[in-house]
């Protein structure tokens, strides 16, 4: 329920962005003040076009099993964590002004842990020639990794995380030094220009 909530909102947050810059270099254009006008979009309507559109579900599911699959064996004293959000997107590529963040960009990466002690890594396989070998396979992950994964499910929860043996340090030191991931209405989309 979150996972769709935070969708809804990312999805209606990016169709505000670019329409809102759009109509405000139309309206610079016609010698007015853009500050004077803000545009408004239902976020309930743009996901129901979206999950009606069964040709985007099919190219979405086709770009997803092209990349690579790697099973992350956790063999660290320190548990995968998840959230109610436990789909985390992660860029390996950054640019100032482009976003690499979509499903079929350079680099992607996209981490589900499955258990503790397991974490499935949907990983584009052109960026990173060097992991196709792993693809369907098991691969141990270090305690960085471990942390590394869990520091992406704190920064993309909704609202909550989850952990087998309740040690949410981790998060709450994110927190204090991030307190702005706590708000569930904050900003997750940023204008890059």
């Amino acid at each position: 329920m979150c996972e769709q909530k935070r969708y809804r909102e990312s999805l209606n947050q990016t169709v505000k962005l670019v329409t809102q810059t759009v109509a405000d270099e139309f309206v610079k254009q016609q010698g007015a003040d853009p500050n004077k006008f803000e545009i408004i979009t239902d976020d309930k309507i743009l996901h129901t076009n979206m999950l009606l559109q069964d040709d985007i579900i099919d190219e979405l599911a086709e770009i997803i099993y092209n990349h690579v699959w790697i099973f992350l064996v956790n063999k660290s004293d320190t548990v995968f964590i998840t959230s109610d959000s436990p789909f985390v997107k992660k860029a390996n590529i950054s640019h100032p002004f482009r976003s690499f963040s979509g499903l079929k960009s350079p680099g992607i990466e996209i981490a589900f842990p499955i258990s503790p002690k397991y974490c499935l890594s949907i990983v584009e396989k052109k960026f990173i020639k060097i992991l196709e070998h792993f693809d369907g396979k098991l691969m141990h992950a270090s305690y960085e990794n471990v942390i590394h994964y869990n520091s992406l499910q704190v920064i993309n929860s909704y609202r909550f995380l989850y952990s087998v043996n309740n040690n949410f340090e981790m998060g709450k030191e994110i927190l204090r030094d991030e307190p702005s991931l706590a708000d569930p209405k904050r900003v997750r989309i940023e204008k890059r220009i």
